[in-house]
């Protein structure tokens, strides 16, 4: 697979994968107040320092900053287009077809006010 078809991929699943980011980040920060909560429970009466479980909510961080950063669809599809488009414009042959097409348009241009 090329880049192009890579893209194309991402663009179809940014909507969903966004979602299913925000999810599991949800769902981890739930788990961690659980286990927040537990280590507290069980603790009770002790003058110990608490250690609760910390991972859940270093986990979820990154995953809420990288659902928030993920491209939209739109926009995957716009970066593709405009790779594509950047290709065809380096391409010495198609740059010498828009001269030849900026030339007719021009000529025709000229033609229709001259008829005027």
């Amino acid at each position: 697979m090329n880049s192009l078809s890579w893209m194309i991929y991402l663009a179809s699943i940014a909507g969903s994968l966004s979602i299913a980011l925000v999810a599991v980040g949800i769902a981890l920060i739930i788990g961690g107040v659980f286990c927040v909560m537990r280590v507290d429970l069980d603790n009770i009466g002790r003058e110990k320092e608490l250690a609760w479980p910390r991972w859940p909510f270093l986990v979820a961080a990154p995953l809420f900053i990288f659902a928030a950063l993920l491209p939209s669809e739109r926009a995957v599809y716009l970066i593709g287009a405009s790779q594509m488009g950047e290709k065809v414009i380096e391409d010495p042959a198609t740059a010498e077809m828009m001269r030849d097409v900026r030339e007719i348009i021009s000529s025709k241009l000229k033609e229709m006010k001259a008829k005027k």
